[in-house]
C-alpha cells in the first residue's frame, strides 16, 4: 500500500482524523501567530480585525479540507473459502441480498476469494442452483473466483474465513485483527462445512442446499453486527 492510500486510511479514520486536524490548526495557528506578531504593525487595519481575517481564513480552509477528506470511504468484506466457488460466492450473495434495501454510511464491496487452486472458472452448479432457488434471481451467474493475495489482505476491512483448516494452510497469512473464522465472528462456534464436490443429483443438491440455509441463518440474524463493524 503507497503512502498516500496510507494516508488517506488515517485520514478516512474517525480518530485518526480528528488527531491530524487538530495537528493541523494548531500548527496552522502558530504560524499565524507569528506572522501576525511580525507585520501587523506595518498594516493600516486594526489588530483584531487582522487576526478575526486570519484566524477565520484558517477556519474556513481546515472546514473544506475535512469536508473534502471524509467524502465515505468503501468498506470492503472478503468472505474466504477454498476454491472460490461454492461457499464464499453463496456468503457473498445472501449478504448482498441482506443489505439490498439497508441505507449504510459508507458504500460496501463484497468479494469471495478463494485460497486455491480454483477448481473451476465459475461458480459451482449447485451453489448456483440453490441461490437461484432461494432468491429466484440468478444471483451467481457472472461469478467469476479470484485467489486472494497479499494486496487483498491488506485492503480488506473485514475477512471472514469459512472453517479453520483454511487458516491453517501453509504459506498463507491472515493479518489477524480483521480476519475472523465466520461463525465465530458472530459468536457461534464450528465451520461452514465445504458443500464440494459439484453436482446435479439430489444428494448433491440437498448438502449445497444446507449450507446455504446455514450461511442465511447465521449472517442474516447477525447482520445489524456485521452493520455496526463495517459502517463506522
Amino acid at each position: 500500500m503507497g503512502l498516500k492510500n496510507r494516508f488517506l486510511r488515517f485520514w478516512q479514520d474517525p480518530v485518526w482524523s480528528k488527531v491530524i486536524a487538530t495537528a493541523i490548526i494548531a500548527g496552522l495557528s502558530l504560524l499565524f501567530i507569528t506572522l501576525f506578531d511580525r507585520f501587523a504593525s506595518s498594516i493600516a487595519f486594526p489588530k483584531p480585525v487582522i487576526l478575526a481575517l486570519l484566524v477565520g481564513g484558517c477556519c474556513f480552509g481546515l472546514y473544506l479540507v475535512i469536508r473534502r477528506g471524509h467524502t465515505p470511504r468503501t468498506k470492503i468484506l472478503v468472505y474466504v473459502s477454498s476454491g472460490g466457488t461454492c461457499r464464499d460466492p453463496m456468503a457473498k450473495a445472501i449478504t448482498a441480498k441482506l443489505l439490498e434495501k439497508r441505507k449504510l454510511n459508507h458504500p460496501l464491496q463484497i468479494k469471495a476469494m478463494a485460497l486455491g487452486p480454483i477448481s473451476k472458472p465459475e461458480a459451482s452448479y449447485a451453489a448456483r442452483y440453490v441461490i437461484r432457488e432461494m432468491y429466484h434471481e440468478d444471483l451467481l451467474a457472472q461469478h467469476k473466483p479470484d485467489v486472494l493475495t497479499q494486496q487483498n489482505t491488506e485492503d480488506a476491512d473485514l475477512i471472514l474465513v469459512m472453517d479453520q483448516s483454511l487458516l491453517l494452510t501453509p504459506g498463507k497469512t491472515f493479518p489477524p485483527v480483521k480476519t475472523f473464522l465466520l461463525k465465530e465472528f458472530f459468536g457461534l462456534e464450528g465451520d461452514i462445512i465445504d458443500p464440494w464436490p459439484d453436482g446435479k443429483d439430489r444428494a448433491t443438491l440437498s448438502r449445497y442446499e444446507k449450507c446455504a440455509e446455514e450461511l442465511k441463518d447465521v449472517i442474516g440474524h447477525n447482520i445489524e453486527h456485521l452493520i455496526s463493524v463495517l459502517d463506522l
